[in-house]
């Protein structure tokens, strides 16, 4: 499709695909309800639960890290979500699972939540026709379309961002689009929550915590045997799998079918484009439009304001938007609309308007719109000046491709009689690449993605060619084959380097840091068990130990719940400190020591009316969080229906086992 905003392209959906993830995670800069969410802000399409009912540890493939029913989740595409996930916190998934494994769980978890309320949402037969999935995808992919670019091509652009085909995109988002449906339908009628339970909250939230602490130091620990050779190497054997295994790797040669030497080549002349255009004259119909300016947010009250400042102020749209609702919601430029463009709740209020009208507000499920019709186009046909340049492209486009498949023939041949690439490359645009060794998920010995920073090589490009690698055996070369990004390639395998393990002599020294290490956490961990073991038996207070092991006591007057905390105390230490009753001696641990504490005090604050605006904000939150809590409950039931399995033994060899592998 040429002429037109290329909608109709939109409905070719062909295959399933992971485009869920995509859009929890805003790639396309929106906030369509719950979906849109980030997983590790908890998105209700990826609640996370400590105990997870139906989520199990099981038979899995072996580059699965999760099986969903029949759905499974490979490592790569795993990967592939939790870097876009992190990287807004500016971690690699490694870095990640290092620091704490728990929250690469939360993002797997999430995505087996997701697929197991769709997988329930097919059980139920519930399906969302082409007309709406259309109208929903037009206003989902509008606020990202860039001056001079059609829907089809933003559409595109995004994708290709991405690494996401077309049919990918539309089977999911129609997927999510039910998934929502099965949202409201389960929250509906959660709306109440009690002032006195928003009361209590309030006192939770403020009230703080008296402690005593005694920090004890692993580095404290001095006594520690260094081991000798003979027990360095059975550490070495015991664990030289989990620690040291290089797993086999493949030295792999490229040729891609240089397509920009193709490019030189062609010529379409002004005739054939001329011709072109009078033999689809009816493509370049353009219907009425309108040029339209949006603000949209996410609640009633926001929408009215913003346009009561456009009509009593006179205010811009994009002002009165900024001014009303600065942080929620969105505001869209002017940009062209066409009557099947827009979905029924805008379309006849948007028609029925004037130039220069601001109407609204208008309800969608991505939000309240308010709209400014900023200009009438009225219908026309597109000269041939107009049309030229995207005829021109069109044409070049089919020309190219038709080339590309010829040419691909051609090397087929070519390579068919043992000839080498760079014999190839004589009669054949080629362009020649030797990768690094990779291992079958492409990564090399220091665990990096080997076609990370490879021109237009994207994800779905990186899957077949490590597919063909696999199949090839040394010294063979592949068949020609067309990617998803369409262009082709062909592979040679140069060398296999099979599964080894990193020398003892290359990981001695770090067997004996870990093995010092190991028994000063070891030692330390038994003499703060050794302290509380004695105050719980009576025998001594907090002040004995604090003489006894000559160390300092330190008082913290006031622990709150929220906001900074005294060092050496840590975030994630709040529940336990909270959790804790007055008198209670426990040990929190940390990277490099182990605290001993005491909970001396508690002090929960009352409210006054100064209070009651953030009561009454408290008591909105719980009744969104009562809505989320219900569908957690029903996706905690569905879990029993379709079990998921994951595979931590994968997870746990990829993302920490190889933050020990050094270069050789």
């Amino acid at each position: 499709m040429i002429a037109g905003n290329g909608v109709g392209l939109l409905l070719r959906a062909e295959r399933f695909s992971m485009v869920m993830k995509v859009l929890r995670e805003g790639a396309f800069g929106g906030f369509l309800k719950y979906v849109i969410m980030s997983l590790l802000a908890l998105s209700v399409l990826g609640l996370v639960f400590m105990d997870v009912q139906g989520v199990l540890r099981g038979s899995v493939g072996g580059t699965d890290v999760a099986r969903v029913g029949s759905q499974t989740i490979g490592l790569r595409e795993f990967d592939h979500l939790a870097r876009m996930s992190l990287s807004r916190y500016q971690m690699t998934p490694r870095e990640s699972y290092a620091k704490d494994p728990s929250v690469l769980m939360d993002i797997l978890h999430g995505e087996v939540r997701s697929n197991q309320v769709l997988l329930e949402s097919e059980v139920f037969g519930l399906s969302i026709n082409d007309k709406k999935l259309q109208q929903e995808l037009i206003a989902r992919i509008k606020p990202s379309q860039q001056d001079g670019e059609s829907l089809q091509q933003t559409l595109d652009r995004v994708l290709r961002s991405q690494g996401l085909s077309e049919g990918d995109f539309i089977e999911s988002y129609n997927r999510e689009v039910v998934g929502d449906v099965v949202i409201e339908a389960v929250q509906s009628g959660f709306e109440y929550s009690s002032k006195d339970l928003a009361g209590d909250l309030f006192r939770l939230q403020n009230h703080t915590r008296e402690i005593s602490l005694i920090n004890f130091l692993q580095s404290d620990i001095q006594d520690v045997k260094i081991p000798n050779d003979g027990e360095l190497l059975k550490i070495y054997e015991d664990t030289k799998v989990a620690q040291y295994k290089i797993d086999e790797r493949r030295v792999l040669q490229v040729a891609f079918i240089d397509g920009s030497k193709l490019e030189e080549t062609l010529d379409i002349n002004e005739q054939s484009i001329q011709k072109y255009y009078d033999e689809n004259i009816e493509q370049f119909f353009v219907s009425e439009q309108r040029l339209l300016e949006q603000a949209i947010v996410p609640n009633e009250d926001a929408a009215k304001k913003i346009l009561s400042l456009v009509l009593d102020q006179k205010l811009e749209l994009s002002e009165a938007k900024k001014k009303i609702s600065p942080q929620e919601g969105t505001y869209v430029p002017s940009a062209p609309f066409t009557d099947d463009m827009l979905i029924a709740d805008l379309k006849d209020g948007v028609f029925k308007a004037k130039a220069g009208d601001t109407v609204g507000p208008f309800h969608t499920l991505i939000g309240y719109h308010v709209i400014t019709i900023k200009d009438v186009v009225k219908p026309h046909t597109k000269t041939f000046e107009d049309a030229k340049t995207e005829i021109q492209e069109e044409l070049e486009k089919t020309e190219l491709a038709d080339r590309l498949v010829e040419v691909s023939e051609s090397l087929e041949d070519i390579l068919a009689r043992g000839t080498s690439f760079e014999e190839a490359a004589k009669s054949v645009p080629l362009i020649v690449s030797v990768f690094r060794p990779f291992t079958a998920l492409g990564f090399d010995i220091e665990g990096k993605d080997v076609f990370d920073g490879i021109d237009k090589i994207d994800t779905a490009d990186k899957d077949i060619i490590l597919q063909e690698a696999k199949l090839l055996q040394e010294g063979e070369t592949s068949r020609v084959f067309e990617m998803p990004s369409g262009r082709f390639a062909a592979l040679h395998l140069l060398e296999i380097i099979p599964e080894s393990f990193k020398p003892f002599e290359d990981v001695k020294n770090d067997l004996i840091d870990q093995h010092r290490e190991d028994q000063r956490r070891t030692k330390n961990s038994q003499r703060v068990t050794s302290a509380r073991k004695a105050i719980g038996e009576g025998t001594k207070n907090f002040v004995d130990i604090v003489k006894e092991y000559k160390k300092e006591a330190q008082n913290i007057a006031s622990v709150k719940l929220y906001g900074p905390i005294d060092s050496p105390l840590l975030d994630e230490h709040r529940a336990a400190l909270f959790q804790a009753k007055i008198g209670d001696v426990f040990s929190l641990t940390y990277k490099g020591g182990i605290l001993l504490v005491l909970v001396r005090g508690a002090s929960i604050p009352d409210f006054s009316e100064l209070d009651s605006e953030q009561i009454e904000k408290i008591q909105g939150q719980v009744s969104d969080e009562l809505k989320s809590e219900v569908f957690s409950h029903y996706v905690y039931s569905i879990g029993r229906r379709h079990p998921a399995f994951i595979n931590e033994s994968l997870l746990s060899s990829f993302y920490g086992a190889s933050s020990l592998v050094k270069n050789p």
